[in-house]
């Protein structure tokens, strides 16, 4: 026998032998999602925990109620945040105040190396297989037939991964209560054209899908122009005004927003960059 081909002095009798295999993965589908995916981009991730550390932070919590209010009240499945200055901790903040509703989550980013937006659905289905066993299930069968599916284009990976398993979930009714995916940075996504398309695939799947999207990108004409290409694309916003602020003489100039305090150094006259909080929730459907 081969499992004793280098034994010697030694005898077996009256012995039945069963033979065992393990697999070192349980799951083929979420070695192969987690092998095209991004973990460091996850809300909850070590990564994020490492970089909001060096966020600006701003008194957000009166922007952060007005954003949890309108998704609890908007009826949209697709919500498009808009802002202009620098990153702030505000879209962590919302992940925080959200976390019980969300399904998963995405945060770009070029200073960390997270742009590729070739693994933003693949590191979104990772973490809704995760989630929902079900839909691990049906990946794990379409997965091992094509393990392929991973390096298609956007809207190849969207549909097979994402669209069509949960169209099969919500006929059998195999849902969670964890209904929200949050993305932020889009702006930080490696080409324009891919982040048109992540914003036309999403919105084209509306009613469709059992999540709502809430996605946070700082304004961007370029993407504001193509977006402008689809009839759907309705505003309900709100606006939260702020500048450059800095002091001068003691005297606070341009400042516009209330509720952004500024600080002056110890008898001389310190500059401070304060944020641009222009904000639009802007909802895309028919």
């Amino acid at each position: 026998m081969q499992a004793f081909s280098a034994a010697s002095n030694c005898v077996v009798r009256d012995s039945t032998f069963v033979e065992v295999n393990y697999s070192g993965d349980n799951s083929t589908a979420l070695r192969i999602l987690f092998d095209a995916s991004i973990p460091d981009a996850v809300h909850d991730s070590r990564a994020q925990e490492v970089a909001t550390k060096y966020l600006p932070k701003v008194p957000c919590e009166g922007i952060v109620d007005q954003i949890t209010t309108c998704i609890h009240q908007s009826s949209a499945p697709f919500s498009l945040v808009w802002h202009s200055g620098p990153k702030s901790n505000l879209t962590h903040l919302c992940a925080e105040r959200l976390s019980n509703q969300l399904a998963a989550t995405f945060f770009f980013s070029r200073k960390c190396h997270l742009e590729d937006p070739r693994q933003f659905f693949t590191t979104i289905a990772c973490q809704l297989a995760i989630l929902i066993p079900a839909y691990e299930a049906l990946l794990e069968a379409r997965l091992r037939r094509n393990p392929s599916l991973v390096s298609k284009r956007l809207e190849v990976q969207f549909r097979e991964l994402i669209e069509v398993p949960f169209r099969q979930l919500e006929r059998a009714h195999e849902i969670g209560t964890q209904n929200l995916i949050l993305v932020d940075g889009l702006d930080e996504c490696d080409d324009l054209h891919d982040r048109y398309e992540i914003l036309r695939i999403i919105n084209g799947s509306k009613g469709k899908l059992p999540f709502r999207w809430l996605i946070f990108c700082r304004s961007d004409v370029g993407m504001r122009r193509r977006l402008a290409g689809l009839n759907s694309v309705s505003a309900n916003s709100w606006e939260l005004i702020s500048a450059n602020c800095y002091y001068e003489r003691g005297r606070a100039l341009a400042l516009k927003a209330p509720g952004i305090w500024l600080s002056r150094g110890r008898g001389r006259m310190k500059r401070e960059y304060c944020y641009v909080l222009f904000i639009g929730l802007v909802s895309l459907f028919d």
